[in-house]
């Protein structure tokens, strides 16, 4: 009977300790990182909200892609990651070129602040990083920050937008799996 008394009581501790932990995981963090799926690249990355999902065509290559997009706001930020399959043939090496000149375009990017760094991501055939300043559609100015992978005919970017005065979040984006097997990198 007391051995029935002992396993009892530390039943009740673990449902304390577990509903401690579940109450503390509750609470509403500024970051609530998330697993997000790269499907058509067999590969995953971490996001710090609940993304929107949205697809197009884009002439990254010839015909041009499906382009899968994934982002989300937080404080003032917009956190994106956008990845295509490029058809066999196409030239991956001038598919990243074309992308990086239209994300700059897009959000009117001033010059790439000093020389491109590279970005590692285990596995890829490249992985490089790129800073900048751009601007809203409402014309506020914002810092940009992308990154590039690719593998194969994979590629991948990683982009965060935010005010200038807003420091960046340590984004610990993962590409895991499948074509993209990357370490853990802090953005």
């Amino acid at each position: 009977m007391r051995s029935l008394i002992v396993v009892h009581k530390r039943i009740v501790r673990l449902l304390c300790v577990a509903a401690c932990t579940w109450a503390i995981a509750a609470c509403s963090p500024t970051y609530n990182w998330r697993v997000q799926a790269l499907d058509d690249v067999a590969a995953d990355a971490l996001l710090p909200c609940k993304p929107e999902a949205a697809e197009r065509l884009v002439p990254l290559a010839t015909p041009p892609v499906t382009l899968h997009v994934r982002a989300c706001d937080v404080k003032g930020q917009t956190f994106a990651i956008s990845w295509a399959l490029l058809p066999v043939g196409a030239d991956p090496v001038l598919a990243l070129q074309r992308w990086q000149q239209a994300a700059a375009a897009a959000v009117k990017a001033g010059p790439i602040a000093g020389a491109p760094t590279p970005w590692r991501v285990a596995g890829s055939d490249e992985g490089i990083r790129l800073l900048s300043q751009g601007q809203r559609h409402n014309g506020d100015t914002i810092a940009t920050e992308w990154r590039y992978a690719r593998r194969g005919q994979a590629v991948i970017q990683l982009a965060i937008y935010g005010g200038v005065d807003q420091p960046a979040p340590n984004w610990r984006a993962v590409v895991t799996g499948g074509p993209l097997d990357a370490d853990n990198v802090a953005v």
